[in-house]
Order: C-alpha cells, then sequence, then structure tokens
C-alpha cells in the first residue's frame, strides 16, 4: 500500500517522523518522504533507510502560492498510486490538498502545534483544502480544542495521537559523574535543566526571573539551558541584568546523540513554555527518570493526567509558582525526588512511547482507507486490499 508523507525539508526532520514511518513499514504500508525543498543529502530519515524524495522547490517557489508544487505532486502521487498522502506542515497541506482534489486522494494531516489557523488567508486556504482532507491528528487534547476551536472542520475526524519516543537512549547506563564532566557541570550541585530551542514561546527569560526569585532558598542550585536561537542575546543580557552567571549556564545546541547525557546530569527538569503541541523534551526526560517542573501549555496537561506525583504543573507565564516549585523540590528528599522521577518514567510507558504513537497513526490510516473502500463501492470503483495479515 503506497503512500507520500510530506514534510517541508530536510533540516526539519524529527525523531518521531521515523518512528511514525518505521510503524508503517512495519504494517504494510510503504511510505515514499517527499520534501518539498532541500536536498536529500541532508536527510536524517534517508540515512535511517526511509525512502525519500524532493520536489526541488526553491524557497522562493514553495512560500509564496505557486501551481507548480500543485502539478508536482499530482505527478507523484500517480506514479507512486498512493492511497494516502500524510502531511506535516500547513503550507504543504494547502499545496498537497490542491493536489489531492485533483486526484481524488484522501489526505490526514498531523498538527503539532497550536494557533495554526490565525487568520483569514489560512482559513480560507484551508477550507479551499477540506474536501480532500480525511482525518486530522492531533498530538495532544490541547492542539485539538484550539484546531476545533479556529475551524468548522467536523470535530469527530480530529483524533488524538500523542507524540511518542524511544525509551531506550535515555536507559543507557550513563553515570551522572561523567555526564556532568561532558558539559563542564559541577559534580556537587543540584541542577535545574531545560533543553530547548531559544525562542520567545519557550520562555527562558521567565524561568531566569524564576531562579532569581527563588533566592537563598536554592542558593545550592544551578540552572542549565541546552539549547541555542534567535533569543540568546536577550537570555544572556538577563542573565546579566539577575548577576546570575554563576549559576547558569549555557551549554550550546546539543546534537540527538548528546541529549541522553544532558538529562543524566540533571536532577530536576524545567519547561517554562508558553505553547506546545506534545513536548517531546518532558517525555525524554520522563524516560529518563526526572521529575518534571513544567507550565500547563497545551501538551502538558496531557503528561499530568495521572494520579501519580510526577513534579509540578504550573500555570502558564507564573514566576512565582516556578519559583515555589524549584525551592520545593529543590529541598526534597532525594528518595521523594527518585519516587517522582520513577513515576515519571511509567506515565510515559502509559502512552507515549513510539510504539503507542506509530500504532496510533496505523488504526487511522486503516480506518481511512476503509471509508475510502465504502466510496468506492457506491461508485463502482475498484477498492484497495485491505489484508488484516499486513497489520502488525
Amino acid at each position: 500500500m503506497n503512500t507520500l508523507y510530506i514534510l517541508d525539508d530536510p533540516g526539519k526532520d524529527k525523531h518521531f517522523h521515523h518512528y511514525t514511518l518505521t510503524g508503517l513499514e512495519k504494517s504494510g504500508f510503504h511510505p515514499d518522504v517527499v520534501y518539498c525543498t532541500g536536498n536529500i543529502k541532508n536527510s536524517r530519515l534517508h540515512d535511517l533507510g526511509h525512502k525519500a524524495v524532493t520536489l526541488g522547490l526553491s524557497s522562493a517557489v514553495y512560500k509564496n502560492f505557486n501551481p507548480v508544487p500543485i502539478l508536482k505532486i499530482v505527478r507523484l502521487i500517480k506514479q507512486n498510486k498512493a492511497a494516502i498522502v500524510h502531511v506535516q506542515r500547513h503550507r504543504a497541506l494547502i499545496y498537497a490538498g490542491l493536489a489531492c482534489r485533483i486526484t481524488g486522494t484522501p489526505v490526514i494531516y498531523t498538527i503539532r502545534q497550536v494557533r495554526l489557523i490565525r487568520n483569514a488567508t489560512r482559513r480560507f486556504a484551508f477550507n479551499s483544502i477540506t474536501p480532500a482532507l480525511a482525518r486530522i491528528i492531533a498530538v495532544s487534547r490541547g492542539s485539538r480544542e484550539d484546531f476545533i476551536s479556529r475551524t468548522e472542520y467536523p470535530p469527530e475526524k480530529i483524533v488524538v495521537v500523542p507524540n511518542g519516543i524511544d525509551i531506550k537512549p535515555y536507559q543507557q547506563n550513563i553515570q551522572r559523574q561523567e555526564a556532568r564532566r561532558r558539559f563542564n557541570l559541577p559534580q556537587d550541585r543540584f541542577i535545574f535543566g531545560m533543553a530547548a530551542g531559544f525562542r520567545k514561546a519557550k520562555d527562558h527569560i521567565g524561568l531566569i526571573r524564576a531562579l532569581r526569585l527563588a533566592g537563598d532558598e536554592t542558593a545550592d542550585s544551578i540552572m542549565a539551558f541546552a539549547g541555542a536561537g534567535a533569543m540568546e542575546d536577550a537570555i544572556r543580557k538577563e542573565i546579566k541584568k539577575h548577576s546570575l552567571e554563576n549559576r547558569i549556564i549555557l551549554t550550546g545546541k546539543l546534537t540527538p546523540d548528546e541529549i541522553p547525557y544532558f538529562l543524566k546530569a540533571l536532577d530536576v527538569f524545567v519547561h517554562a513554555s508558553f505553547r506546545e503541541g506534545m513536548p517531546a523534551a518532558i517525555l525524554e526526560a520522563m524516560a529518563s527518570g526526572l521529575p518534571i517542573i513544567a507550565t500547563d501549555a497545551e501538551g502538558v496537561p496531557d503528561i499530568f493526567d495521572t494520579t501519580e506525583s510526577i513534579g509540578r504543573m504550573i500555570p502558564k507565564g507564573d514566576i512565582t509558582g516556578l519559583a515555589d516549585a524549584m525551592k520545593e523540590l529543590n529541598n526534597m528528599d532525594t528518595k521523594v525526588l527518585k519516587a517522582m522521577g520513577d513515576a515519571a518514567t511509567k506515565r510515559l510507558l502509559q502512552g507515549f512511547t513510539s510504539t503507542q504513537m506509530a500504532q496510533g497513526i496505523v488504526e487511522v490510516y486503516w480506518e481511512v482507507l476503509k471509508e475510502m473502500n465504502k466510496s468506492h463501492k457506491r461508485a463502482g470503483l475498484q477498492s484497495f486490499n485491505l489484508n488484516p495479515t499486513n497489520k502488525n
């Protein structure tokens, strides 16, 4: 069963794409990754063994509406005899949706963020492709609710399949001393840490202010930020403003292979974001057995929806709440902290693994194909062969 999996460019490859593609392949599908722009040589997914092609579009052609991408996608659908087109981003959705209106191919759209339909132009574009849109996959209840509030798309066709990660890389036998040496972190201090791009939505500034507000009750602790981005200068200025140069360490941007080491160096993971679909960074910290302090950005309440204590969830933008949570966990008994971390890992295994995510997406594919078969039968067209032995 051939399908197309359309992404913007190889530079935005994420590990959950690999997990999804692997799950589809194991279930009898043959997905081709289609990049709208960029070079296959830069594709991590291609390096991992997934078949990949590029439309070869320039950034100018892709970003400014142009019929060329539509025609290229139509050609690919026909060449591959694709049964489903799966799209991950809004601009790619519009091009693919218009192409699929021509070919009659169903589209699945994964929404990983909030505020995607945020103006009249996007609303008009989205409405133009909805006849081809068979399902929307939201990575959290919050992202689903946000999308419902902004569109007239049928809520029953928006299903929640949470992001998931492979727990194995975070269960390595990495000693804390070794991990701290790797990033020049002190061996004898309590360390809070956050791994996220330096963007305004992640609110590093608020977290810096919270550490300052926590004052003497966290004097023995430091904060480590792993990441890089446009807000770096502002972050450094805020650190200097509060005289926290000796208590906040910037490690720089880390590779995926370095993240497990960084997490093993920490005592508590902190995530102070304003907006989230389903934060992979928190899931990775949970896999590492860390207690979590996080703001209630959209995907986070799903994670904290458990009777066991995995940390503290704070209202977005609540600097005092962040400071209080940091003081509490900083002074908590180590056995209680470990129990929180163990509960966080248990919570991850309940619904946020890569296998569970892939299975959920595969089920959506089968549902869409069953609906297509019913439609084809009514129209006297050939149906797809839904052989149950293909399902894993």
